[in-house]
């Protein structure tokens, strides 16, 4: 009886280790080509090469080419988007950064325009994520070039959720589309009726 209560024990112990994850991308907005890295425990898991070309995004490594398409049907998409509300709820980010490069040769008024609305939005959306993740180490650091052609995206973010959050958040998500569903067959019966 014992033997099974630690099994237990242990089960439920390794499942809610935290796995940590980093998460590297680079992109040139002028090359339209980048990199993605994902380490876990800073073991390098995922290395593509990211390649922009006729609308549509590939990635690529040594071995093989995929190709990215987003035409994902209502049903999916739905249970897409509460699952990132659900692990993003259950999930500790340590880290975000971004580094952004931007310049536009002999054009200062465009360049002011576009690098004001790209702040804009990094202070929005960091205020958004520290109210949501106030322990997190947020920052993002604008570098603006007057006379040179150039935009390149560079973005860390350091993160850790455990097993048993990820089962939880996709059980959660679940559960939620399920209860939409029913509410809005119960409409549609009210609404025959």
């Amino acid at each position: 009886m014992y033997v099974v209560f630690f099994i237990f024990i242990f089960i439920i112990l390794l499942l809610s280790i935290p796995f940590y994850f980093k998460i590297c991308v680079d992109f040139s907005i002028n090359n339209r080509t980048g990199m993605i890295i994902i380490k876990l425990f800073n073991i390098k898991i995922i290395d593509y090469t990211l390649i922009y070309k006729n609308r549509k995004i590939l990635l690529y490594n040594k071995k093989n080419i995929q190709k990215l398409d987003f035409d994902i049907d209502k049903e999916h998409l739905t249970f897409v988007n509460q699952l990132k509300t659900e692990i993003f709820k259950r999930i500790f980010l340590s880290k975000f950064l971004v580094t952004l490069k931007v310049g536009i040769k002999d054009n200062p008024f465009l360049l002011a325009l576009i690098t004001g609305l790209i702040q804009m939005f990094l202070n929005i959306l960091f205020g958004a994520i520290s109210f949501q993740k106030p322990t997190s180490k947020l920052g993002y650091d604008l570098n603006t070039y007057y006379n040179l052609n150039v935009g390149i995206l560079n973005i860390e973010i350091c993160l850790a959720i455990s097993i048993l959050n990820f089962l939880l958040a996709i059980i959660k998500a679940k559960k939620s589309i399920n209860n939409k569903q029913e509410v809005h067959k119960i409409e549609i019966k009210s609404r025959a009726h």
